[in-house]
């Protein structure tokens, strides 16, 4: 069994993979409102398989395979994990993060809260969730768009 180091991990989501909120809106009824979902992933060709696998024995998660359309393109793997199992693992890995540590941190405050709330109201499944939770879900959501925007980059110091 592969035992896999946090520093790595960290530094292969930061290349390869994507932390964020996923938002999924009602389909036509409007006594329900808006899902949000911390979602951690790494997508990679199929090289990436064995590492995934071990991922889902040690975090939970899932694995999915598929083959993109464009011609001469290889398979394809990726690696997802959702809401509090995206957290544990967000937790670990914060500290070594270097171009998603943000991301992390926000995502990490927002399954805090909505874990804790979900706790404290014996879920909100089913129910219409109340608009200022609503609310601060979606700058969430925002938030994290504005982060992940493209041409937004790290600017260091380089001498010339």
């Amino acid at each position: 069994m592969i035992k896999i180091n946090l520093q790595y991990l960290a530094g292969f989501i930061d290349g390869e993979g994507w932390i964020g909120i996923y938002k999924a809106k009602p389909n036509g009824y409007p006594q329900k409102s808006a899902r949000y979902t911390l979602e951690v992933g790494i997508g990679q060709t199929l090289k990436g398989k064995k590492l995934f696998e071990q991922l889902v024995k040690q975090f939970g998660g899932r694995v999915s395979f598929y083959q993109p359309k464009t011609k001469n393109a290889k398979a394809q793997c990726k690696f997802v994990i959702l809401g509090n199992n995206a957290l544990k693992l967000l937790i670990f890995i914060e500290p070594f993060l270097i171009l998603k540590k943000e991301q992390a941190k926000i995502c990490i405050k927002f399954q805090k809260e909505k874990s804790g709330l979900n706790i404290k109201n014996n879920n909100f499944r089913g129910k219409l969730v109340p608009i200022h939770i609503t609310k601060k879900r979606e700058n969430y959501y925002q938030s994290l768009k504005l982060l992940n925007q493209k041409g937004n980059e790290i600017i260091t110091n380089q001498s010339a």
